[in-house]
């Protein structure tokens, strides 16, 4: 495991960044976001007997979570092997200590 310090406003990770590390707060705070899209779909006449259909996606970036003094992230992407579906950044000075996939295993091998 290792010490890593954040500035408020950095990203510890953006979504689709590799899953490389589990992470656990040791001072500061941070949020975790992502972002959700939202189809609105609007029908027009065109004519007495046909109508168009229009879909409109938006992307809202939507506040899951906020992170605090021995909270644990990081861990589920990295354990089902995909990519972030989340992004994590500090809202204060952070100090956080992370351990890597290789480590992790090294220490809890996978089952």
């Amino acid at each position: 495991m290792r010490e890593i310090k954040y500035l408020a406003g950095q990203n510890v990770f953006e979504i689709g960044a590799k899953s490389g590390s589990v992470y656990i707060v040791i001072e500061g705070r941070l949020t975790m976001e992502t972002i959700i899209e939202i189809d609105n779909f609007f029908r027009f006449p065109v004519s007495k007997t046909e109508w168009e259909v229009r879909k409109r996606t938006r992307r809202i970036q939507y506040k899951l979570q906020e992170l605090r003094r021995a909270d644990i992230f990081g861990h589920e992407e990295l354990l089902i092997g995909i990519d972030r579906r989340t992004r994590v950044r500090a809202l204060t000075d952070c100090k956080l200590i992370y351990i890597n996939r290789d480590e992790l295993y090294k220490t809890f091998p996978a089952a």
